[in-house]
């Protein structure tokens, strides 16, 4: 068992990346600039951790021909497309420019995975591909367009997987929380307006959305993988209004963080850290 891993610098690679690690699990992390150029804090502690199964290549661009060679070399038989285009999720999102840099020699990619021996693509689908399609999200052109782009290149990949005979796994991955998440996401915002005792303003409280620890979601990407059928991480559903409501009170009116309850003392524990690497 061989992987290739691409989207390296993520956050949510950070976690995926030491959790093979800890599976001992040989894997080539890609980053698709130099070395130098990461800086974000987790970044940082990825890189300057020693690993003994987890081998970093700096300045390959997916699809490129260094990184087709080692899919040769290495005998990759694993593909984890964990990669994508989300810059410019915020702004206006260029469905087209976006598509042509993910799908850019895909097919060439999957063929070489396809020459090795019982080859496996894991791609990490998310949950705005579903939400896209709902009245609700219509005023959020950047986030559908982004979802579109997701389900156009899971359904190509999967051609393309059943075309060479390699098998697909479609990992879905909805609102991961814990250390070093994105202070763009929901539960980070709530977070850092406990912690700096700041008026929370959500304009869709009652919105319905699911989220789980990261540690938990990369454990069960990890199984995906190892036993080469997808693993469904169980994500805990609430309401905007209501998840503001129980993270207050966990923690605006219990001293003893001991007594928490385990959850929300973990996650207390998460963001605590967070609000200190953003001071530091």
């Amino acid at each position: 068992m061989k992987i290739i891993f691409s989207g390296s610098s993520s956050f949510t690679g950070y976690h995926f990346l030491r959790e093979l690690e800890k599976k001992k699990i040989e894997c080539h992390a890609i980053f698709t600039k130099k070395k130098n150029f990461y800086r974000l804090e987790h970044q940082k502690k990825i890189l300057s951790l020693k690993f003994s199964y987890i081998n970093p290549h700096f300045d390959i661009k997916f699809g490129s021909k260094k990184f087709i060679n080692i899919i040769k070399d290495k005998q990759i038989n694993i593909l984890c497309f964990h990669h994508f285009v989300v810059g410019n999720l915020n702004t206006k999102y260029n469905l087209n420019q976006n598509l042509n840099t993910l799908l850019k020699n895909i097919d060439k990619v999957i063929y070489n995975l396809s020459l090795n021996k019982s080859p496996l693509l894991i791609y990490t689908s998310s949950i705005y591909q579903k939400i896209s399609l709902l009245n609700g999200y219509k005023s959020d052109q950047s986030r559908i367009k982004y979802g579109f782009a997701k389900t156009i290149t899971s359904n190509i990949i999967r051609y393309l997987c059943a075309k060479y005979k390699v098998k697909f796994i479609d990992f879905e991955l909805q609102n991961p929380i814990g250390c070093f998440e994105k202070h763009s996401s929901l539960p980070s915002y709530i977070a850092s307006g406990f912690f700096k005792k700041k008026k929370i303003k959500i304009n869709n409280p009652h919105r319905l959305f699911q989220f789980q620890f990261i540690e938990k979601i990369a454990n069960d990407y990890c199984k995906s993988i190892i036993k080469s059928k997808r693993v469904n991480s169980k994500y805990i559903k609430t309401s905007v209004d209501s998840f503001k409501k129980v993270f207050l009170k966990n923690f605006n009116k219990i001293k003893n963080r001991e007594k928490t309850n385990p959850l929300w003392n973990k996650y207390y524990i998460y963001y605590k850290k967070l609000n200190e690497n953003k001071k530091n």
